[in-house]
């Protein structure tokens, strides 16, 4: 047999193939040799009525030599064989092939394997283009079917994980690849536009790359101060959503009176409301509106608005005031002094709408330094202060004074004066008993 191998090794010189080599008789056997070291191939090798051939139920593997014998085939015998498994590294040539064997002749059959191709996958930052370690990607065949490397041994039903080199690199497949991001790096957001690539490996040494870029996160940093003081407010909570109406989530200031929302989509539109505010300030139902820019937040930001507004430039910040709620004085004073208080009088007190103020049904006295003091009242508030009473010895002030409460530094007050009786004398007070009950005069 050795003059037939050295057909087959003149026949197949640098080439990758695996050949039959029928001989001319019964009597000798025919040889299957694979050529350049391409060792455990398996063929499947029948009868063209589809008896399997030789005691190993029709399959022959290449030894170390990259060959297998057959014997015992009688002349007129169609011989039809299969590649069913080829080298790791090599395409499979599935296509079966027929040889007829006949008396004085030799046969020869040639499978050429072509060598896979490469696949070389990169994730990188659109920012700096550094590379990102811990992307997913679903990696399949056009056909649907995963991309499973080394019989499966390297990936899960077709997912892959960049290394820290940014990369994912698959060896020895050849086709039309569809790859697919699952998965981002922890801080950036998957592009909905190029999540998913389509790429074309060729056989032989053909080495395919393709892209990948992620956009780092954002974050948005709110603050909320006093409109007069400018001081931080703490405890201020807010309700996030993109503009679609998704919501993303409450925050609430610190002792700062700011607060930091992460994992926010560059170039998306975010609505920002208050949602709740220390009891002493007023809520502010002015929403305000920002385009996010990509990166982290920046250190300038537009001027405090208190009407709310739309950010477009200066960084990922919104900034809001809250009005302090405020505190009405009314004081009670006795005309004629130096500002000298008067205690007991009583007054009652309403808002704009003629709606009692506090708890007793808007009825309030005077303490000893002549003052009613009425606290947490909003701005815009109308108060409407009214003597409806007062202590002996004084005439009643019954004219009312009404005041429209201001967001400001400025103390809010009402002053009303009460002017005292004018002391009687004896004749007028003799002249007013004797009217009033005759006889009970006195001299």
């Amino acid at each position: 047999m050795e003059h037939l191998k050295g057909l087959v090794s003149s026949k197949l010189l640098d080439t990758d193939d695996t050949c039959i080599v029928v001989p001319c008789d019964s009597l000798e056997t025919w040889v299957v040799a694979a050529y350049d070291g391409l060792e455990h191939i398996e063929d499947m090798v029948t009868t063209s009525d589809g008896t399997v051939v030789g005691n190993g139920n029709g399959k022959f593997v290449t030894d170390s030599a990259g060959t297998f014998t057959v014997s015992g085939i009688e002349p007129g015998t169609t011989l039809v064989v299969k590649e069913t498994r080829q080298k790791e590294g090599y395409i499979l040539d599935d296509v079966p092939q027929t040889a007829k064997i006949s008396a004085g002749q030799t046969v020869t059959l040639e499978f050429r394997n072509k060598k896979q191709g490469n696949l070389i996958i990169y994730k990188l930052s659109s920012v700096d283009k550094s590379p990102l370690e811990g992307a997913q990607f679903k990696i399949t065949y056009a056909n649907g079917q995963v991309v499973d490397a080394a019989d499966g041994k390297l990936s899960s039903n077709g997912l892959y994980t960049t290394n820290a080199e940014g990369q994912i690199i698959l060896s020895n497949i050849t086709g039309t690849i569809i790859c697919t991001e699952v998965v981002s790096p922890e801080g950036y957001a998957i592009d909905p536009n190029t999540r998913s690539q389509t790429v074309v490996v060729n056989p032989g040494d053909d080495t395919q790359s393709i892209y990948f870029y992620n956009t780092p996160l954002c974050s948005l940093r709110l603050s909320k101060v006093d409109s007069l003081t400018g001081k931080p407010i703490p405890n201020t909570t807010f309700t996030v959503k993109y503009a679609s109406g998704e919501l993303i989530g409450r925050y609430t200031t610190g002792a700062d009176g700011t607060v930091t929302v992460s994992g926010l989509l560059p170039g998306s539109t975010v609505v920002v409301s208050e949602y709740k505010v220390p009891d002493n300030y007023v809520l502010n139902t002015t929403p305000q509106t920002i385009t996010l820019k990509s990166g982290s937040t920046a250190v300038t930001s537009a001027p405090p608005s208190n009407t709310g507004s739309t950010s477009t430039g200066g960084g990922n910040n919104l900034d809001f005031e809250n009005d302090p709620k405020m505190v009405l004085t009314i004081r009670k004073y006795i005309k004629g002094t130096d500002f000298e208080p008067l205690k007991g009088v009583c007054f009652k007190i309403v808002d704009g709408y003629g709606k009692p103020i506090g708890t007793n049904n808007g009825v309030y006295y005077t303490n000893s330094a002549g003052e009613i003091v009425l606290e947490d009242l909003e701005p815009g508030t109308t108060v409407t202060a009214r003597e409806i009473s007062t202590v002996e010895g004084y005439v009643l002030d019954g004219e009312p004074q009404t005041i429209t409460i201001q967001a400001s530094k400025k103390p809010q007050e009402l002053i009303f004066w009460n002017k005292r009786l004018a002391p009687w004398s004896s004749k007028k007070r003799a002249a007013w008993t004797e009217a009033r009950w005759p006889g009970c005069s006195s001299s």
